[in-house]
């Protein structure tokens, strides 16, 4: 008679334990803090700003609906804003270190110290756009304009933050592999960054009659200039 090995013997409790070790190892107490407080800040916009919070997103697609939130006067700096940018800002720190690491750059360095620098990037990147849009207004002297243009920039970041916040509890919590996340994830801010040049141009051109010129001046200052800066400090090349 032949004796069935156990199905709890060393190896195969071993290998699932390694199972376990690898699916959680992801796993840290800062990161779960920093989504938790991202998930409050969520529900505190949807409980005191629900119709603002769907003219937001509704202004991935319309520009009219940017200009509502501006009509009932939106600024950078109040809690509806702010809560917004900062679940920009640590989804984002959170979502570039996981692809730093996940990419291999940045070898020498902890990753909270990663997080750290991703956060501070994207601080810096928002300062420059602001400072180089007022510069720009003054230049071409379309101020209303370039007002506009970065109001419609913070809505982008806003809901872009929301779809880093998904990305990273999915990254952090889920089964889900990160081969398939980040490019998922960088395809999505990619589309809001496409659609937010296609209002731009269409309604700088046509509401503001601003020239080819004008356009491109903005498109390389205001742009690309700040988002291949970010880039090489994510990259760290």
């Amino acid at each position: 008679m032949d004796i069935v090995p156990s199905i709890f013997v060393e190896h195969e409790l071993a290998l699932k334990h390694n199972e376990t070790l690898i699916r959680y190892e992801s796993y840290n107490l800062p990161v779960f803090i920093s989504l938790f407080i991202c998930c409050a800040l969520v529900m505190y916009i949807y409980l005191c700003y629900y119709k603002k919070s769907l003219q937001v997103f509704s202004s991935v697609v319309s520009y009219g609906a940017g200009q509502q939130i501006q009509r009932e006067g939106h600024s950078f700096f109040r809690p509806f804003s702010v809560s917004f940018f900062l679940i920009y800002m640590i989804c984002g720190a959170i979502f570039f270190t996981d692809l730093s690491v996940y990419m291999g750059w940045f070898r020498n360095l902890p990753t909270g110290i990663i997080t750290l620098l991703c956060a501070l990037a994207i601080d810096i990147l928002v300062l420059i756009k602001g400072v180089l849009s007022n510069l720009l207004g003054v230049i071409i002297k379309e101020n209303n304009a370039t007002k506009d243009s970065f109001s419609q920039y913070a809505f982008s970041l806003y809901s872009g933050g929301l779809v880093m916040l998904i990305l990273c509890l999915l990254l952090h919590y889920s089964n889900f592999s990160a081969m398939y996340l980040f490019p998922v994830g960088l395809g999505l801010l990619g589309i809001l960054f496409m659609l937010r040049m296609i209002k731009i141009v269409a309604f700088g051109y046509l509401q503001y009659g601003f020239s080819i010129f004008h356009l491109l001046l903005y498109l390389c200052v205001i742009e690309i200039i700040p988002l291949v800066v970010f880039v090489k400090v994510i990259v760290g090349s």
